[in-house]
Parts: structure tokens; C-alpha cells; sequence
């Protein structure tokens, strides 16, 4: 399966979905069809229901929702949250390397503390305890859910910073009359 977002001729994320019969070639080919349409191919190794990027939205607008529900923030303020907050940070990083950039030892001490409140989750996620366990903190430690192997971590850190500021001055986001020698 492939499966679009809208407005399809502007978003480039096309997830393709392997079947329970699907062979590697077809999905080898597959992927390469979209990537020659300009367009960005995930591989989704089992067929499940709203793919990956559905069920990621699904999550966020439960947590919204419930929010905005116990009138915790306004919708405005949830969507200002989201818009302007990891969402930017989104564009250039996804939630798997965010976790590693700030430290999977981090998020297992903020998943103990907050997840209990999260109407979605009550327990730590157990591979994430293994892997601060096996001391896979993430860039830090050379290793998390990525490889940083030989890779410095201020510099790694400095390039995601540049591409951030990059995107946000594209996007008008964050003026150039703002921007400041420090912030580039």
C-alpha cells in the first residue's frame, strides 16, 4: 500500500505499507517509484491499521484533546504549543533522534514522572529501560536509538541548531531582523 497526505502535491511523506505477502523487491521498487516522483518514502514493515504517521497524529490529538477537555490550555494555546514549540523542531528532527540528542537516561526520568499523569500510559516503555540500563543514552554516549559513533556531539548538536534556524527563516518564523550572530 501507499498512503498519501494531504494536500498530496505539496507534502512529500508517502508511507508504503508491506503486505503479509509483499516481497522485498516489490517493496524495493515501490520505494524507488516515489522517491523518482520527488517524493519521500518510509517503509512500514507491518500492516497495521493508520500506518506510522496516523497513529502518531492519533496520539498527539488524544493528548490535545484531553487537554483542551480539562481546560488545561485554550485550543489556540495547544496549537501555539505544537506549531511553535516541537513542531519546528519536528522538521528537522523526529521524536526518535530528539530523544537521542537530549538523553534517553533524560526521558526515562521524565517518563517515570509524567507518563503516570498521561491518560495514554502508565509504565515506562521497557526497551528504553534496557537501553539506559546498557548505557545507550543516546548522542551523549555514543549510542541510543542511533549510532553516533565517532560522531562529536557538539557539532552534531550545533548542525541540528543551524538547520533549525535555517527552516525557521524560511518559514518566517523567526525573522531575520531577530536572528542574532549567536543563533546561527
Amino acid at each position: 500500500g501507499s498512503h498519501f497526505f494531504m494536500p498530496a502535491q505539496l507534502i512529500p511523506l508517502v508511507e508504503v505499507s508491506r503486505g503479509a505477502t509483499t516481497s522485498d523487491q516489490t517493496m524495493d521498487r515501490t520505494v524507488a517509484l516515489w522517491e523518482a516522483c520527488g517524493k519521500k518514502p518510509i517503509r512500514v514493515e507491518q500492516d497495521i491499521p493508520g500506518y506510522v504517521a496516523n497513529r502518531l497524529q492519533a496520539a498527539l490529538m488524544r493528548e490535545a484533546i484531553g487537554l483542551w477537555s480539562r481546560k488545561v490550555a485554550s485550543a489556540e494555546d495547544i496549537d501555539v504549543a505544537v506549531g511553535m514549540g516541537f513542531g519546528l523542531r519536528s522538521m528537522v528532527s523526529g521524536p526518535m533522534r530528539q530523544r537521542d540528542l537530549a538523553g534517553l537516561d533524560l526521558h526515562l526520568a521524565i517518563e517515570r514522572e509524567l507518563w503516570p499523569e498521561i491518560d495514554s500510559g502508565t509504565e515506562p516503555n521497557q526497551d528504553v529501560i534496557s537501553k539506559v540500563e546498557k548505557g545507550e543514552l543516546g548522542l551523549k554516549a555514543g549510542r541510543g536509538f542511533f549510532d553516533w559513533t565517532g560522531q562529536n556531539p557538539e557539532k552534531v548538536l550545533r548542525a541540528q541548531n543551524e538547520a533549525l534556524v535555517s527552516m525557521m527563516a524560511t518559514t518566517g518564523t523567526w525573522p531575520s531582523a531577530q536572528r542574532t550572530g549567536d543563533d546561527q
